[in-house]
């Protein structure tokens, strides 16, 4: 038995916010059922593998069942309301007002299953100014300083989204999938449903938790210093790329990032990661440097010329890292407890000893396109193994399954499917 098993999810959801979510209960043993419209989740939407069957649409939807059906006609709302009575959880990542049209909002299904737990992501949360723009991950990256911090570059003054994949979209996925396991928890407890909200806003301030972060006697001044010159700068004609710069000196970044970060070798790449100055003493001494942070207490970093100081020893630094193999250097920090690793291709993980032992990638059936190899799930429960077995499902192909369950005849199936009420 898995550790969910026994739990229905009704997951209206689309694109990554909510469907990720909705995938990891579903790995967990829960019955998620994917509702999506007749013409399909709008994430099926651009290059295809088979018809209405994207990359982005397969890789969100495993370890679901799924129905395709009109909500906009009475009967269509009636066979998801004999469904709710039956479901234990309900999430959507509708905009506001949508669920309301729809007649799946929380207090219309509340009514029918007082012990419902409803999740709803929205763009920017529930409340305030912007409570009912939609949005997408880029927005949310950009509301929350993602792009103006380590996320985003200036190129020709244009900002870069750099991250290549959608952290607030999967950050809220996961906090969903969290928070309606907390929610079924408290109803073990009362008997009680409820609803929750969360966010693509929520998600992106949370996930940068060293980031939205200030001791406020050091850091207030500092940063009432930044927006005062931005107050200041933005009446003028002022380039973004201007803008992201006066930052940083408000951010007091340090030079010399020797100790975390990836190195050239002779052939592949490796990164390092010493996050203590036991482990930085320790790679200095491998690598063959003498960091004068580490060795002399008089050194101030940011100091008249050192500066200077650490970008020469970053150099050196790089050019001794290049003149052994990547193999040679593993070895060499392996034997001093420093902290280093592969840099790899995606490509390469699906037959990677390391990733294959603990079971990260998984292969399904799908009834159109075959075989599918992805990433598994990331955590293992020993009690309760995960059973992953489920690829994502066509457009409505288990409509005629779970209508049965719900008593309806053959007939009535071909009648709702030939007025277009279900796929």
């Amino acid at each position: 038995m898995t550790v969910l098993a026994g739990l229905r999810v009704l997951d209206f959801t689309e694109y990554i916010a909510g469907p990720y979510g909705g995938m990891l209960l579903g790995d967990m043993g829960a019955d998620v059922i994917k509702v999506e419209p007749p013409g399909g989740d709008r994430w099926r939407q651009g290059p295809l593998y088979a018809p209405h069957e994207t990359r982005n649409n397969l890789s969100m939807n495993r370890s679901k069942r799924g129905i395709a059906i009109d909500l906009t006609t009475d009967e269509g709302r009636k066979v998801i309301q004999e469904m709710v009575q039956g479901s234990d959880v309900v999430m959507h990542n509708f905009r506001p007002g949508v669920a309301e049209r729809l007649s799946i909002d929380y207090e219309t299904l509340s009514a029918l299953n007082p012990a419902l737990v409803y999740c709803h992501n929205t763009a920017f949360g529930p409340h305030g100014p912007m409570a009912g723009k939609g949005g997408y991950d880029i927005l949310s990256m950009a509301a929350t300083g993602f792009l103006t911090g380590p996320a985003g570059r200036v190129e020709q003054g244009k900002l870069i989204a750099a991250t290549g994949i959608p952290v607030a979209d999967i950050a809220s996925s996961i906090f969903q999938a969290l928070a309606i396991c907390a929610a079924l928890w408290n109803r073990e407890r009362t008997g009680q449903g409820q609803k929750i909200d969360t966010s693509l806003l929520g998600a992106g301030l949370s996930v940068q938790a060293s980031r939205m972060f200030s001791v406020e006697d050091a850091d207030l001044p500092i940063r009432e210093k930044f927006l005062a010159n931005l107050e200041d700068e933005s009446n003028a004609a002022m380039s973004l790329s201007n803008m992201v710069e006066m930052r940083q000196p408000a951010a007091q970044l340090t030079h010399g990032n020797f100790y975390f970060r990836v190195y050239e070798t002779i052939d592949r790449p490796i990164a390092v990661a010493c996050l203590n100055d036991r482990l930085r003493g320790r790679c200095a001494e491998v690598i063959g440097i003498s960091d004068p942070r580490l060795v002399d207490p008089d050194f101030d970093p940011e100091a008249a010329g050192a500066v200077d100081v650490l970008k020469r020893i970053g150099a050196e630094v790089e050019d001794i890292m290049r003149t052994k193999t990547f193999a040679e250097w593993t070895a060499l920090f392996d034997a001093s407890d420093v902290p280093c690793g592969p840099v790899k291709f995606i490509e390469e993980l699906f037959d990677d000893p390391q990733v294959l032992a603990n079971d990260l990638v998984v292969e399904v059936e799908h009834s159109a396109v075959g075989a599918v190899k992805m990433a598994g799930a990331p955590f293992e429960f020993h009690g309760t193994p995960l059973n992953i077995h489920r690829a994502s499902p066509g457009i409505g192909e288990h409509s005629d399954e779970l209508l049965t369950e719900l008593g309806y005849t053959d007939e009535a199936i071909r009648s709702l499917r030939s007025r277009k009420i279900i796929v």
